[in-house]
């Protein structure tokens, strides 16, 4: 199910529907970066973005912003 919310973004964002727009990812060699393309935060984007060397994602849902971890993400 590469398109479905994890349990985590379920209950962080509020709903087993939200797909929140990925502003800026992070590397720890690089920091902060934008990312590749517009895209949306779900399981099979977070396990790409895991692949590529990224740790945490900044996203934005309703007009406010929140950073995540995608290990924690992923894991739930």
């Amino acid at each position: 199910m590469p398109d479905s919310v994890t349990r985590y973004g379920a209950q962080k964002f509020g709903s087993a529907s939200a797909r929140p727009r990925i502003v800026s990812v992070y590397r720890g060699a690089g920091g902060w970066t934008a990312p590749p393309d517009r895209i949306r935060l779900t399981r099979g984007t977070a396990e790409e973005l895991r692949e590529l060397g990224y740790t945490m994602v900044r996203v934005r849902l309703r007009f406010r912003t929140h950073e995540v971890f995608i290990r924690r993400y992923l894991d739930s």
